[in-house]
């Protein structure tokens, strides 16, 4: 394959990607949608849920980052460049309780 046919196909697979990545919809929790404050040992976490399924992550000690998210039925995930993530989480009046990779965090 020569270096035009390559890239060809290159950018045919990272179209057909974004294609199916932004066609994806995300399940998201109408009561988790908003803004939320996340204390993890080391970090204050600000976590944005958006009701179509994008979220962004901001705060000391967390690695800030925008993607798409998954929160529904008690399990949650996202999805950025910069990071994955999965767990379950809690919903206890205005406190969620989260638990993935870096722990527990609330």
């Amino acid at each position: 394959m020569n270096g035009r046919s390559l890239r060809l196909v290159y950018t045919v697979t990272a179209v057909a990607l974004l294609c199916v990545v932004s066609g994806a919809r995300a399940a998201i929790d109408a009561d988790l949608v908003g803004t939320w404050q996340l204390k993890w040992t080391g970090a204050d976490v600000i976590w944005s849920i958006h009701a179509d399924g994008k979220y962004e992550i901001s705060g000391v000690g967390s690695i800030p980052q925008q993607g798409v998210a998954n929160v529904a039925g008690g399990q949650w995930s996202i999805q950025s460049p910069v990071w994955s993530d999965s767990g379950t989480y809690q919903l206890n009046g205005d406190t969620l309780l989260l638990s993935g990779k870096l722990g527990t965090g609330t």
